[in-house]
Formats: C-alpha cells, sequence, structure tokens
C-alpha cells in the first residue's frame, strides 16, 4: 500500500515525466500486473517514464527502450529488441523438423552449407512431444517427433528469409520456424562484466 501511495502522489500533479526507481519494490503479484498496466497506460498517454529496477523480467514487459548501466557507464542502450541482438554475436534460429529419414550428420551438412549460418546443433525433440501421436491422424495437433536444430545465424531479417527459402529448397520439411530472442537477464549478463564502483 506504500508504494501504491508514494506512485498516487506522484501522479496526483499529472507530470510529463516521472523517475521511479524500484517501483514493483514489496509488491504482491496483483499489484505488479496492475503497476505494469498503469505504467503503459501512461506511456500511451505520452508521458515519459523512467525506471531504474534490477528487476529485469518486468522491464521487457513494459519498456520501448533500455538502457544497461554498469560503474556508471552507459554499455547498451536502445530499443529492447536491438539491446538483446546486441547482446549476442549471432542470432539464435530455432527450426522444427518433420520426420524425413535423414540423419543428423546429412541435417546438420545441408543446413550448414547455407550462407549465414555459424554453427548448427541437431536435437531430438522431448520425448513427450512426439509420444503418442498418430501420424496418420488428421488435426491431431501434435507433430509427429523429427529433429529440432538451433542455428546460429548472422544476418538480417531479409537473410532469415532467404535462409527459411534455402531450407525448403534443401529439402527439408520445416514445420517450425523461430528466432530465440533471449531476454534482458541475459542480455545483461552478457554486457556486463560484474565491476561494482
Amino acid at each position: 500500500m506504500q508504494q501504491r501511495l508514494c506512485l498516487a502522489r506522484t501522479l496526483v500533479h499529472d507530470p510529463q515525466l516521472l523517475l521511479l526507481d524500484e517501483p514493483a519494490s514489496g509488491l504482491d503479484p496483483r499489484a505488479r500486473v496492475e503497476l505494469r498496466a498503469l505504467l503503459r497506460q501512461l506511456g500511451a498517454l505520452g508521458k515519459t517514464v523512467v525506471v531504474s529496477s534490477h528487476i529485469l523480467t518486468e522491464l521487457a514487459d513494459i519498456c520501448d527502450q533500455v538502457g544497461i548501466i554498469e560503474r556508471g557507464r552507459l554499455l547498451a542502450a536502445g530499443p529492447v529488441e536491438q539491446v538483446l541482438r546486441q547482446a549476442r554475436a549471432h542470432r539464435l534460429l530455432v527450426v522444427r523438423l518433420l520426420p524425413d529419414g535423414l540423419t543428423d550428420e546429412e541435417i546438420a551438412a545441408r543446413v550448414g552449407a547455407i550462407p549465414g549460418v555459424y554453427g548448427v546443433t541437431v536435437e531430438q525433440p522431448d520425448a513427450a512431444q512426439g509420444a503418442g501421436a498418430d501420424d496418420s491422424a488428421p488435426g491431431a495437433g501434435v507433430p509427429p517427433a523429427g529433429r529440432v536444430l538451433r542455428v546460429e545465424f548472422v544476418g538480417d531479417d531479409d537473410g532469415r528469409y532467404q535462409f527459411l527459402a534455402e531450407l525448403l529448397a534443401r529439402g527439408l520439411r520445416v514445420y517450425d520456424f523461430t528466432e530465440e530472442r533471449g531476454d534482458l537477464e541475459d542480455a545483461f549478463m552478457r554486457i556486463t562484466k560484474g565491476l561494482v564502483a
């Protein structure tokens, strides 16, 4: 209640800029959800909200821009997606394949030959993913177990499109294609060195 009261006192004068230090500290889960919704609404109203926090998972949900500071130096700043990409040297693409009779080595060779691929790992999917799935049942909802590829890729969004086209052209049966986004905690750990002032 004390945090809510402090925030209410801050908003009474309808400021255009809010500086909040750990605004979710001490809040229960419902209050945290309500705080995130309120901060989004304030942003939608054109107000600038600057939040200092160590709870990085919550920041990703409410921020348009982030800055990572260590020992008083700004190490990374920009839109959340840009900072996440900056923290990772390569994009990590996750490709799920339907069964195709190819060996792991054959799949790795086909994918590794595509321009922009820095590395590829071929994994078996979770045992539960294909367990009990009837491949012939229409609309079963669970694709049969194939392979999961984790591909380190260097390229922009157009390059990502070309990569997918190459996978299909090389005869790989893709049923899911995503980019593993990572999170702000990952980015923070990669960008900072753990130095203290």
